[in-house]
């Protein structure tokens, strides 16, 4: 399950129900944003891990910055995430300071001994007067003065990824926009499966440039191919 919704068969400027003005173009302005940030991680492979579950999550509600805690689901989801992360030799977790990404961290802290670094500028883009309300329509899009803006929101999420990301075998623990931030930045094309909750990414930069694939049960599957066997609906 994603977090949000997408802009379509709207127009850029066309009004939604509510009267607010609509930006069909967010998703080209932060691509192109990330791209030119000049994000350059020192580390040459790294994790990243989006939060579990929440009810917001399950119910189609909009979190945004808001404190909202793991359901059952998601304390599971982490379990199995940190079964499938504590093999691969983390030396480092970064994390945003929200509960449902520290209740994420937690049991693969707790197995490797290591103390999460929170880091605020890790958290979701800020969606404002939006944030607790249903999800209808196109979120991303929404151009509304309570919104926190493309281009600063990928300015912070670069500078906390950048900040972490000084060394090899660190993992970053936080949420489906700032995935979606980092995976610009790296010029990655992923498919829409892989932005299901708490899936572990491992990012590794070769002569080429970077690459990704996800880690679950059944092995590693490439960011941008079809899901596995175990994740396929």
């Amino acid at each position: 399950m994603t977090e949000t919704s997408e802009p379509i068969g709207l127009e850029p400027g066309a009004p939604a129900e509510d009267g607010a003005v609509l930006d069909q173009g967010w998703r080209q302005r932060l691509e192109a944003h990330a791209r030119g940030h000049g994000f350059a991680p020192l580390a040459s492979r790294f994790y990243f891990l989006r939060h579990g579950q929440t009810e917001h999550n399950r119910r189609w509600i909009c979190q945004g910055q808001r404190d909202v805690p793991l359901n059952a689901a998601g304390r599971a989801q982490a379990l199995a995430a940190a079964d499938l992360l504590a093999p691969v030799g983390l030396r480092a977790i970064s994390a945003s300071d929200l509960s449902r990404v520290t209740a994420t961290a937690a049991p693969l802290a707790a197995r490797l001994g290591l103390v999460a670094s929170l880091d605020p500028r890790l958290r979701e883009r800020g969606f404002g007067r939006f944030e607790g309300q249903p999800i209808q329509g196109p979120l991303w899009a929404q151009a509304d003065a309570s919104v926190e803006p493309i281009e600063a929101f990928v300015d912070r999420c670069l500078t906390g990824l950048a900040a972490a990301l000084v060394a090899d075998d660190v993992l970053v623990v936080s949420h489906g926009g700032v995935r979606r931030v980092l995976f610009a930045a790296l010029g990655l094309t992923v498919a829409e499966w892989t932005s299901h909750n708490a899936l572990p990414v491992r990012c590794t930069k070769g002569a080429g440039g970077w690459a990704a694939d996800i880690l679950t049960a059944s092995g590693a599957w490439p960011v941008a191919g079809p899901p596995p066997p175990d994740l396929a609906r």
